[in-house]
């Protein structure tokens, strides 16, 4: 069932990204009329895109075979995205190569490789939140971000399966999945 005021949650950021993609060639001329707004709309657009997907993952929860199915068909999504968006970009960028490397994103596609990998994760937590209460394991996702974010720097992994933003945002996929959609749809109403 939709909810009104997730879409229009969902409709706002979607209007912020395009601000902001459209203020990012503006930014060099030093305005700071320029620069507040995309600013500001980059430090809140994304953990908040990545908190309303985490909403909506617990679905895949509900049973192995949905879980199975969700986490392949992510990782289609983002093979034929990768696919999508080889080869216009070796054009505009004149980079070489046959095929896209699957292994290393910090284009567009990074976002459909994270929502697979943190769905792929998601048995591992449902387990640790059935143990304990939820914000004891919110506090272990964000000390274990911290910890692997902090273990990223020092490999520099960057690129590397996104890893950077995937370990970076994993503490707002999470806590939107342990949140969960009714019980937001309830803080939201009130």
């Amino acid at each position: 069932m939709r909810t009104r005021e997730i879409d229009a949650m969902k409709g706002g950021l979607i209007f912020l990204v395009v601000l902001g993609h459209f203020l990012l060639p503006l930014l060099g001329f030093g305005a700071r009329s320029i620069n507040l707004p995309f600013d500001l709309i980059y430090s809140f657009h994304m953990p908040a895109f990545v908190f309303l997907s985490g909403l909506f993952a617990g679905h895949a929860l509900r049973s192995p075979r949905h879980w199975c199915k969700r986490c392949l068909t992510l990782l289609w999504l983002y093979v034929c995205f990768k696919w999508l968006v080889f080869y216009p970009e070796r054009a505009a960028y004149q980079t070489g190569g046959t095929r896209p490397d699957f292994w290393h994103e910090s284009g567009t596609p990074w976002f459909v490789l994270a929502l697979f990998l943190w769905t792929l994760a998601l048995p591992l937590f449902s387990l640790l939140r059935r143990a304990f209460t939820t914000a004891p394991v919110l506090l272990l996702i964000l000390a274990l971000s911290l910890c692997l974010g902090d273990l990223d720097g020092r490999l520099h992994l960057t690129d590397f399966l996104a890893l950077d933003r995937v370990i970076a945002f994993a503490p707002f996929f999470y806590g939107g999945t342990f949140l969960g959609e009714k019980r937001f749809s309830v803080w939201i109403k009130n």
